[in-house]
């Protein structure tokens, strides 16, 4: 279950006397690794991958142009708690699922600017804060939480449509 199988059922080795059961929980999808000729299994993420290799081989968190299927992919019923923020609140698929590689993910309450996991006055004013600002600089992005590319008064108005949200 919440598998990502390539090829699907079709494709999968099944010894004699034994059966597999897939269900629609599995996906057949390019997972998108990083580097897999180079063994890097992190799944690609415009949100934040870990790249093991970056800052000179200590390892930094980068953005990938693409976020694989397989982030927040995985069981809903599944423990994500080591995951870092922000991580869309369901493990990912892969190796890397619940740990503190995890690929990350958009926020799941978009109008919690500034991730309290609640939507009040401080969200408007983190959004007032970064208004003409450029939505792809830095953590801007939880800024534009209309998700329009841009960091206008619409998300403010956003936001302020949105208040006392809060993350169950």
């Amino acid at each position: 279950r919440y598998c990502d199988v390539a090829g699907g059922a079709g494709a999968a080795h099944v010894d004699e006397n034994c059966t597999l059961d897939l269900d629609s929980t599995n996906t057949d999808v390019a997972p998108l690794f990083a580097d897999p000729d180079n063994g890097d299994y992190h799944l690609k993420s415009e949100h934040g991958r870990w790249n093991p290799n970056a800052n000179g081989g200590a390892g930094d968190w980068v953005l990938d142009n693409v976020t694989s299927l397989c982030v927040n992919g995985g069981d809903p019923a599944s423990d994500f708690s080591n995951e870092p923020m922000f991580n869309g609140g369901r493990i990912n698929v892969g190796a890397y699922g619940n740990t503190p590689e995890a690929s990350k993910n958009r926020w799941l309450i978009t109008t919690d600017a500034n991730f309290d996991e609640q939507v009040d006055v401080l969200d408007l004013l983190t959004v007032r804060d970064k208004l003409q600002q450029d939505p792809t600089s830095g953590n801007n992005w939880r800024c534009d939480v209309n998700t329009d590319g841009f960091i206008n008064i619409l998300d403010l108005i956003y936001v302020r449509n949105h208040l006392r949200t809060r993350r169950e």
